[in-house]
């Protein structure tokens, strides 16, 4: 699978141990390339509060390296922390500081910048804005918690409906293969099918859900391979062509 690589600043100690493994990977493994997917990483912070001290917090990379900026200062605009961090705006950033403040351990708070116009939806591609650059996001002195190690939630952002659908359009692109084979194979059994007995039995071939819509656009296309025929006196008809 893809992932957004996000890459921000990190702490000279944990630079040093990252390029001490870079360089014990390399030498074990000269022919390969290394790189870091912080999004997906995670670790355990020590943690301490005005009113609960000696606390774990098991939290992803980007967290831990969200919380590390707040060692010196009690609050930043979210802006400033993405300076801070050396970042762009991108929806995994906006993952785990919600999960900072909005999850079930809120070791951070946010105060949103009143006055401000709603937001535009976002074009095709860009991320979401949730949080606002200036917004402040402020270190939680009254954080309280009974248990010592906490595993800190990092959200997962709602779907649009026209996410859904893209996402539901690239799974379908890259199952057309499997379509066109359970179309085939009926096909070469039966030699000719009705359109709804066609796409009654491939729907039920397949392992994973599908739409008729999508099921008649893959006939349509091996009609045009010449796999199939459609009957000249019955469209609803269809034959295979051996």
């Amino acid at each position: 699978p893809t992932f957004n690589v996000v890459t921000p600043a990190v702490p000279p100690t944990v630079e040093r141990q990252m390029e001490l493994f870079r360089v014990f990977y390399l030498s074990k493994h000269a022919s390969r390339k290394l790189q870091w997917h912080h999004a997906l990483a995670h670790c355990v912070l020590k943690a301490r509060f005005p009113k609960a001290r000696g606390k774990e917090l098991v939290v992803s990379f980007l967290q831990a390296m969200i919380l590390t900026h707040f060692n010196d200062v009690d609050e930043l605009t979210y802006a400033e922390l993405l300076r801070r961090m050396r970042v762009e705006q991108c929806e995994e950033m906006t993952c785990a500081i919600i999960g900072l403040y909005a999850g079930n351990a809120r070791v951070l708070l946010r105060e949103k910048k009143e006055g401000l116009p709603e937001l535009p939806k976002p074009k095709k591609g860009e991320a979401r804005i949730v949080v606002r650059d200036a917004d402040t996001i402020k270190f939680n002195a009254g954080f309280t918690h009974r248990l010592v190690k906490i595993r800190v939630n990092q959200v997962q952002l709602r779907e649009t409906k026209e996410e859904v659908e893209e996402t539901t359009e690239k799974v379908m692109a890259e199952r057309h293969f499997i379509v066109d084979a359970a179309i085939v194979r009926f096909m070469k059994s039966r030699k000719e099918a009705r359109h709804n007995d066609l796409v009654a039995e491939v729907l039920g071939m397949l392992r994973f859900e599908a739409q008729p819509a999508g099921i008649k656009k893959r006939i349509e296309h091996l009609i045009e391979r010449e796999y199939l025929e459609r009957d000249d006196s019955d469209p609803g008809l269809y034959r295979y062509l051996a």
